[in-house]
């Protein structure tokens, strides 16, 4: 596989490091900001043998990429060292996660796992992550979390959508073509080794674009496109772009949908079937956070472009004033002023 070849490829983390460097906006301001905000070289872990609360291993997960993207950006390695602590110390102590539940285990994992991606690999492996702690963080990946994210029930939906992105980002940076193509099956199929693994992009968006969580709320509808198309991006970092073709550009469809609801168009709705036929939020389009943006938009941007795919409504929220610099969560990388800005 591609390395680095996550979220992030090396074309990108080196234009991230040169533009910080040479004080280029918007990539100065979003650094600037980056930098006061989320953790710092201080940041301690938490971990037992045996996790079962999943916020651990978002919170984690999420704080590890944090500190790599910091390290990307200032060249300063005690970020750098910061994130790989996080990592080591789950991979040296968690013999069990199964009981934190598979969402939080697959927005950690997928963090996590991305993080891991950059610290072994970005700019030739400079971060001093020793070789045999990559090779035990692979291993921990395949055989503690991943099997918690890509096995058993409640993978359905928002839940299922994580647990794929977790899974694709696993499969990257564990070098594993099996895991790899399985999560691609399940982006097209759903996952199919379950019988409650409807989030296949076809399960989840629907020939309009609306989507299986545009009758609950706004943020729930963002964040199920935004784990789609991680794990889209994540295929087109390793040289498979049909993912953003498939189903007639259903994942396009879909962020154009949404994007323009949210920009305060109005958009077709009708009630939505789930993956087992069952009617879900009949009573319409939910209001609720409308025209709040999560941070999935200028990644999705960036990539519609690079796969030669018009989004105009994806590309309007990236204009919006006071969208930029882009913010970070646990539930979504995001950063996307500072990873995903056009030159």
């Amino acid at each position: 596989m591609v390395h680095p070849g996550a979220l992030n490829n090396e074309g990108d983390l080196e234009r991230v490091r040169a533009n910080v460097a040479a004080g280029l906006e918007p990539w100065k301001s979003a650094w600037q900001a980056l930098k006061k905000t989320g953790p710092d070289t201080k940041y301690q872990p938490q971990v037992i043998e045996n996790v079962t609360n999943g916020y651990w291993t978002q919170g984690d997960g999420h704080a590890a990429y944090v500190l790599a993207i910091k390290w990307i950006a200032s060249g300063d390695p005690a970020y750098a060292k910061a994130a790989i602590r996080i990592i080591d110390a789950w991979t040296s102590t968690v013999k069990s996660a199964a009981g934190a539940g598979t969402m939080r285990n697959g927005l950690g994992g997928n963090q996590m796992a991305n993080a891991a991606e950059i610290l072994a690999y970005a700019f030739h492996g400079s971060a001093g992550w020793p070789a045999e702690n990559v090779s035990r963080a692979q291993q921990w990946f395949k055989t503690v979390l991943y099997p918690c994210v890509s096995t058993g029930p409640m993978r359905s939906a928002n839940w299922g959508t994580s647990c794929m992105a977790g899974c694709m980002a696993m499969a990257v940076f564990c070098d594993d073509r099996t895991m790899f193509n399985d999560t691609a099956y399940a982006y097209e199929h759903g996952f199919t080794n379950t019988t409650d693994g409807g989030c296949g992009v076809t399960q989840y968006i629907d020939p309009s674009g609306e989507n299986a969580e545009s009758g609950r709320d706004q943020p729930h509808c963002q964040g199920g496109i935004g784990h789609l198309m991680e794990v889209a991006a994540m295929a087109y970092n390793q040289g498979i772009p049909q993912m953003f073709a498939y189903a007639s550009n259903r994942i396009v469809v879909g962020f154009e949908y949404t994007a323009k609801y949210n920009l305060g168009n109005d958009v077709p709705y009708h009630p939505f079937h789930d993956y087992t036929g069952k009617i879900i939020y009949p009573g319409g389009i939910s209001a609720k956070n409308r025209g709040h943006f999560s941070p999935v938009y200028e990644m999705a941007n960036y990539y519609f472009n690079k796969a030669g795919y018009n989004a105009p409504y994806t590309r309007q929220v990236c204009e919006s004033p006071g969208y930029a610099p882009e913010t970070t969560s646990s539930d979504h990388a995001g950063l996307g002023t500072l990873l995903y800005q056009p030159e």
